[in-house]
């Protein structure tokens, strides 16, 4: 799936990306993975970029922003594009991890995440949540300065429970020592 855009940051750098997600041909029956949104955030000579991918039920392999400065995306679009650094750009087709729930309780502490990221939005379920929760935020724990997540409805018991979410899943890379104004 590719998805391009072009803007001017507030500080003068104009960004063209490009952004892949590859799956392997045999997870295409599932339907290609979806780019829901995509943004960037520029600097005088740093430009951090967002995107949210949406696997589609299949394991994405690999994913890479690709980038060109203004002149070259005037003249050749992205025929000489850079790739953004990735360390670990696969998202695997459902996010997992583990979590403490509470009866009449809307937190998740001491999140655990052993594949993929929560993010907001997405589906989540597991023993003692309610069908057709969604993740309304995900943030740090104030007193323990652990992961949480608030869910959209209140959990049914209270226990150590396996979760599974479903949905976009963030992607972000930051481009630095670029130069301003090209």
């Amino acid at each position: 799936m590719r998805r391009l855009w072009g803007q001017r940051g507030s500080k003068g750098v104009f960004l063209a990306a490009l952004i892949l997600a590859l799956v392997p041909s045999s997870a295409l029956a599932l339907g290609p993975p979806l780019i829901k949104s995509s943004s960037f955030s520029a600097a005088d000579t740093s430009v951090s970029l967002q995107a949210s991918i949406d696997p589609n039920g299949a394991n994405v392999t690999s994913a890479r922003f690709e980038y060109v400065d203004q002149a070259t995306f005037e003249s050749s679009g992205f025929t000489d594009a850079l790739s953004a650094p990735l360390p670990d750009a696969s998202i695997p087709a459902t996010v997992k991890g583990k979590g403490d729930i509470a009866t009449g309780s809307k937190v998740v502490k001491n999140l655990t995440t052993s594949a993929g990221t929560f993010a907001p939005g997405q589906a989540i379920s597991g023993p003692g949540i309610p069908l057709e929760t969604t993740i309304s935020s995900v943030g740090t724990n104030p007193e323990t300065g652990l992961p949480q997540l608030v869910l959209s409805k209140e959990a049914g018991e209270t226990k150590t429970t396996n979760l599974t979410a479903s949905g976009p899943q963030p992607l972000t890379a930051a481009l630095r020592g670029l130069t301003p104004a090209s």
